[in-house]
């Protein structure tokens, strides 16, 4: 699977999350850029970085903002933005309200399905 020029920026604070996340996501073709919290995120969201999908995780480090906020505001700054929101907390996709090009992906998820949700997100 090969997704040249595609770019995915990934928001998860668990740093063996992030980086398995990352090396499947490379694995498939794709340009990564981590960030392990809402500010280091927003900072790459206001660059000129390219990033056609966010894949972040909901629940943050306590105190944080958390990652249904990051994705409100990252979208104010770049309106095209894909967004597919994590989480282990199975009840999170119940509460939660997705907006056109947003989805949801349950962790633990299997590297395949990863790549699958996050190429379509990106096509």
């Amino acid at each position: 699977m090969s997704n040249p020029g595609r770019s995915i920026l990934i928001l998860e604070d668990d740093d063996q999350s992030r980086d398995v996340a990352r090396c499947v996501l490379q694995s498939g073709g794709f340009d990564v850029i981590c960030a392990r919290d809402f500010f280091e995120a927003i900072r790459h969201v206001e660059s000129d970085a390219k990033i056609d999908v966010a894949l972040i995780d909901v629940n943050m480090r306590a105190g944080t903002p958390n990652g249904v906020s990051f994705a409100r505001m990252a979208l104010l700054r770049r309106p095209s933005l894909k967004v597919i929101f994590t989480s282990g907390n199975t009840s999170a996709q119940a509460f939660m309200r997705f907006d056109q090009g947003e989805a949801f992906l349950c962790k633990p998820f299997a590297p395949h399905h990863l790549l699958e949700v996050v190429a379509r997100a990106a096509a």
